[in-house]
C-alpha cells in the first residue's frame, strides 16, 4: 500500500480540495470535470468579492504606518490587514528549502501586506504571529537583511513613513484586490491618482508581457520612456517576489484572456 507522504497530507486540506470533494460526490461529476468548476468558483469568488479571505489569511490589528516614532501604542491609530501566514506554495516551499527558510520567508510576506495595506507590525507582532520570542524575530530580520531582503518594520518608520514608494503600495494593494477607493483610503492618495498609477502599470505590463520594445510601448500607451521604465522595473522587482508572481499572472491573465468585458475589474480606458 502506498504511504501519503506529509506534503500530500496537507495539500487535501484547503478550499479547493473541499469543492472537488462536494462537487465530485454530491453530483457524481468526474475528478476532471470537479477540478475545473471548482478553479473557476474560486476564480470567480475572488472577482465577485475581492474583499474576501483567501485560505491562511487572517485579519490582523497594525498600526497606522504614518504614525510617530516613540508614540505610545495605546494611543496609536490602527488598521485591519489581512495576512498570509500560510500559503498554497509554503508546504512545497518548505520541502526544498527547509522549516527555518519558511518562517522568514512568512515573516517577510507579512511585514510587507502590512506596510501595502497602510500599517506596520511591530517585533512583537511577529512574535506573536509566529510563535517565536522577540530575539529570534530580531534576528531572522537581521539575517534577511544581510542577504538584501528588505523587511520593513514599526521601527523602519518616521512621522512621514520615509522610503514608501506611492505607485509600489497602490500596485501593491491592486495586485490583493482591494478596490480603488480602499487603495485610496489606505495610502492617503486621491482617487485620479490612485487610477492613474494603476492604468499605466496595467497597460505598460500587458505591452511588456508580450515582448515590445520600451520605445514602442511608450507610443503605444502615451506615456514617457521614463514612465515606461519605472513601471516594467516595478513589473520586475514584483515578478521576482513568490507572493507577488501569481498575483501577477492572475491579474494581467484575466486582461489578457479578453474576460474583461465581464465586468470583474475596471476596463482600461
Amino acid at each position: 500500500m502506498k504511504q501519503i507522504t506529509f506534503k500530500a497530507r496537507l495539500t487535501k486540506k484547503t478550499f479547493r480540495s473541499f469543492l472537488v470533494n462536494h462537487l465530485t460526490y454530491r453530483y457524481k461529476f468526474s475528478p476532471a470535470v470537479s477540478e475545473v468548476l471548482s478553479e473557476d468558483s474560486i476564480y470567480l469568488r475572488e472577482i465577485l468579492n475581492p474583499k474576501a479571505r483567501r485560505d491562511g489569511q487572517i485579519i490582523y490589528y497594525a498600526v497606522d504606518l504614518r504614525e510617530p516614532a516613540g508614540k505610545a501604542l495605546a494611543d496609536c491609530r490602527y488598521y485591519p490587514v489581512k495576512l498570509t501566514l500560510r500559503d498554497e506554495n509554503d508546504i512545497k516551499y518548505r520541502e526544498e528549502k527547509g522549516l527555518k527558510e519558511l518562517k522568514l520567508l512568512v515573516l517577510q510576506r507579512i511585514t510587507e501586506e502590512a506596510v501595502t495595506q497602510g500599517a506596520c507590525l511591530t517585533h512583537e507582532d511577529i512574535a506573536s504571529l509566529l510563535y517565536l520570542d522577540r530575539g529570534t524575530v530580531s534576528d531572522y530580520i537581521a539575517e534577511l537583511r544581510s542577504r538584501g531582503i528588505e523587511v520593513r518594520t514599526r521601527s523602519s518608520f518616521t512621522d512621514q513613513g520615509r522610503g514608501i514608494t506611492h505607485r509600489e503600495n497602490v500596485i501593491k494593494l491592486y495586485l490583493q484586490n482591494y478596490t480603488e477607493t480602499e487603495i485610496s483610503q489606505r495610502t492617503k492618495h486621491v482617487m485620479p491618482c490612485v487610477e492613474n498609477y494603476i492604468d499605466k502599470f496595467l497597460r505598460i505590463g500587458l505591452c511588456y508581457r508580450k515582448g515590445d520594445d520600451i520605445g514602442f510601448v511608450a507610443r503605444t500607451t502615451k506615456c514617457s520612456i521614463e514612465t515606461v521604465k519605472e513601471n516594467i522595473t516595478l513589473y520586475e522587482k514584483l515578478w521576482k517576489d513568490p507572493q507577488y508572481r501569481t498575483l501577477l499572472d492572475k491579474t494581467f491573465q484575466f486582461y489578457e484572456s479578453e474576460l474583461i468585458l465581464g465586468g470583474g475589474k475596471k476596463e482600461l480606458r
